[in-house]
């Protein structure tokens, strides 16, 4: 079976063109989450992975839609491989159910694991240039507990987002700060 899978943003009204572009892969059940990727629950991803058995197909559009990290799409493409599924991006043309696919995948999950340790690179070099004092940043308000509080609340839809801010004592940036972890 072919499973198609979709993310959007909340803002982003893409979902038309990644639905015609999976149905025309063949896909025969699609599964959408309207949500931020940097979002660790997509209920739909969670729902699309219940559904995969061995032999299947899972296909995205994008790379983006499955994760924003490579340490994420390296987590996917793992548990594909551990269940023996088949792993398609169609905009990157990738598709593990063929030796070219596997390693042409594995080619950029390198490249872009060296682009984030050049980053980390440049961010020791300006901290070490700056004599090793880091400033700016953001001053954490909630503790572990009152953010997975926040979290909850939040995906229970039962409070407005000002009555959030208000019940934690947070501005409204910080709020979304808190919502996109």
């Amino acid at each position: 079976m072919e499973i198609g899978y979709g993310r959007i943003s909340t803002r982003d009204k893409e979902i038309e063109i990644q639905k015609n572009a999976l149905e025309a892969a063949g896909c025969e059940k699609l599964f959408f989450d309207v949500v931020s990727a940097a979002k660790a629950t997509r209920p739909e991803l969670i729902k699309a992975r219940d559904h995969l058995r061995k032999g299947d197909t899972f296909i995205i559009l994008r790379f983006d839609c499955l994760g924003r990290s490579v340490k994420d799409l390296l987590k996917w493409v793992g548990w594909f491989e551990e269940n023996e599924i088949n792993f398609k991006s169609l905009q990157e043309n990738i598709d593990t159910s063929r030796p070219s696919g596997k390693i042409i995948f594995h080619v950029f999950a390198s490249i872009a694991e060296f682009e984030d340790d050049l980053t980390q690179e440049r961010i020791r070099a300006g901290l070490a240039s700056a004599g090793g004092v880091m400033t700016g940043g953001h001053k954490k308000v909630l503790d572990e507990v009152k953010a997975k509080a926040l979290q909850h609340l939040y995906e229970t839809k039962e409070h407005s987002l000002d009555e959030l801010s208000e019940l934690f004592d947070i501005s409204q940036s910080e709020l979304y700060d808190y919502l996109r972890r």
